[in-house]
């Protein structure tokens, strides 16, 4: 989504992140990761194809918890 229609998705996650201690917010985006660093260490981008990124995510999990 990026910013074609930043009201819609991205502004609001953000603001509830901001509004709410117990949220944290990870961003996954090919090309706009990017997140505001008014959110501290609450908040992660993470750019590229979603695919990769999710199953890498996967397998380094199933190699924690094993």
């Amino acid at each position: 989504m990026g910013f074609n229609t930043p009201g819609i998705i991205r502004f609001p996650f953000e603001k509830m992140v901001r509004e709410n201690k117990a949220l944290s917010l990870i961003r996954l985006n090919m090309d706009e990761a990017v997140v505001p660093k008014s959110l501290g260490n609450k908040a992660i981008g993470i750019g590229g194809d979603m695919a990769r990124v999710i199953s890498d995510f996967w397998q380094n999990a199933r190699r924690t918890l094993s």
